[in-house]
């Protein structure tokens, strides 16, 4: 079998990578796998066959897509060519740049899947109309995906959301933390996001806000983790210079990689950027408020051409209420944040609540990577 992947994001390297391991398994033993395209360490790790490295490409916002054009034009070049050899081709995450490629594939006989599609129930609904002339199948992550897909004539397979397969679900709260070295301090985590570019325009604001908070309640320590592969020294800049202007905060904010899991799970709140990291703390019980600072000029574009005026926060969305405070804009100030926590830790019973319940729902789920492996077959071998 002849797989083209191409995931967009870090988060996606991730989910494709599981994607591509649980193909492995669902393929008959004496049928090779081969798989290209474009992707990050661990779809590479996992044997993907780098057409195009998906690192560093793709920027969040508007106008700072535009520094990274001359890659990104070469990257559709680079894909288009190398997905027409392949017996099915799976996209994740980044729809702008996708569509463009499958517009390119259109004349193509390989089968396209869009798996964790553009999250076109929020905005930008004239994307159905793409997905539904160029992909075979959508597989979608979140329930209720399904039916708003089947209402607009798209085919639509709901195979579970990935983060199913990779929190620690057996986990106590006490192991968590015991785990992290911690004992009977209050606990507030920070996510600041996975991108470097978004780190960097989230990290110094989080930071002043975390210690406005804790300067407010000393028995609180402030955990600030980052995914295993990402570039901490390339941050050291912004990092230094806040422990430069609050150097008695040395000792009360920690930063680690590869534990944000644990993170959330032994922290008491959480001050979470927008984005699956959100869905995340929900689902490890930990309550939150959900912060997010485009560029200006994003915002503007955001505000008053798209013009969207529902919750952002994809717990939200699921919850099917704004339950989780949302703090955001270009203007977005330290004081804000901290004020928005003083608020939470008022009342936090509520979002737990909720929480527990999701979990609960959730945690039955059959494996969401192997559900997407099986679809994928099906769509190779024509049974849709």
């Amino acid at each position: 079998m002849r797989v083209f992947i191409s995931a967009a994001e870090t988060s996606s390297d991730h989910h494709a990578a599981k994607l591509l391991k649980a193909l492995r398994k669902v393929l008959p033993a004496q049928e090779p796998l081969e798989a290209w395209g474009m992707g990050g360490p661990q779809l590479k790790q996992a044997g993907l066959r780098l057409i195009v490295n998906s690192q560093g490409l793709f920027p969040m916002g508007f106008l700072e897509v535009l520094g990274k054009l001359p890659g990104i034009l070469k990257a559709l070049f680079l894909l288009k060519k190398a997905a027409q050899q392949a017996d099915i081709a799976i996209f994740l995450d980044y729809p702008d740049f996708h569509f463009l490629l499958a517009y390119f594939l259109r004349k193509s006989q390989v089968p396209l899947v869009y798996y964790i599609p553009p999250k076109v129930w929020i905005w930008r609904k004239k994307r159905l109309f793409f997905l539904k002339k160029y992909f075979k199948k959508i597989l979608c992550i979140f329930p209720f995906e399904k039916d708003f897909y089947a209402k607009h004539g798209v085919a639509a397979t709901y195979v579970g959301n990935p983060l199913i397969d990779e929190l620690p679900w057996t986990m106590s709260r006490f192991e968590a933390r015991r785990k992290l070295g911690l004992s009977d301090e209050k606990v507030l985590v920070l996510m600041v996001g996975s991108r470097l570019s978004e780190v960097k325009r989230h990290l110094s604001l989080s930071l002043e806000a975390a210690w406005q908070f804790i300067s407010r309640h000393p028995s609180w320590v402030v955990l600030v983790p980052f995914t295993q592969n990402f570039p901490i020294n390339l941050i050291k800049k912004e990092w230094e210079a806040f422990f430069l202007s609050h150097p008695q905060a040395r000792t009360k904010i920690h930063l680690s990689r590869g534990d944000a899991a644990y993170c959330m799970l032994a922290a008491d709140i959480g001050l979470i950027k927008s984005g699956t990291s959100t869905l995340e703390a929900a689902l490890l019980g930990c309550p939150h408020v959900l912060f997010y600072r485009p560029s200006s000029s994003t915002y503007w574009i955001f505000k008053h051409l798209i013009r969207y005026r529902g919750p952002v926060g994809l717990v939200n969305w699921v919850l099917g209420e704004v339950l989780v405070e949302e703090q955001t804009g270009s203007a977005l100030r330290a004081s804000d944040l901290a004020e928005a926590l003083e608020r939470l830790i008022l009342n936090p019973e509520n979002q737990a609540a909720a929480f527990l319940r999701l979990k609960k729902e959730w945690s039955c789920i059959q494996s969401p990577s192997v559900c997407a492996a099986q679809a994928l077959m099906a769509v190779v071998q024509g049974d849709l």
